[in-house]
């Protein structure tokens, strides 16, 4: 697997080997960042509700990018196993997502 420097040098390879426009890779990693950093927003500002959360969860996995939000995820989901009783959640949507 390549790492992200790895990435950058390539991409910036290819750019320059082939003349044409040069990519700003700055430019694509800085909007990266602000779109991690909303999706973050949006997880903190979901209610701790666990259907609203967890549907949350399932989309941001299912587009492939849970590895950007491990911690929240992690979190999250330690934090509904360790008050799911609590919660009364008899829900087998809920119980078998978390």
């Amino acid at each position: 697997m390549m790492t992200a420097k790895a990435h950058r040098r390539e991409l910036r390879r290819r750019c320059d080997r082939g003349g044409g426009a040069v990519w700003d890779i700055s430019h694509e990693e800085e909007k990266l960042q602000k779109l991690k950093e909303e999706v973050k927003k949006m997880f903190a500002a979901t209610p701790n509700d666990a259907h609203h959360k967890l549907d949350l969860v399932d989309t941001i996995q299912r587009l492939g990018v849970g590895y950007h939000f491990e911690k929240e995820i992690d979190d999250y989901l330690k934090y509904t196993y360790n008050n799911g009783g609590k919660q009364g959640n008899d829900d087998l949507h809920i119980v078998s997502a978390a």
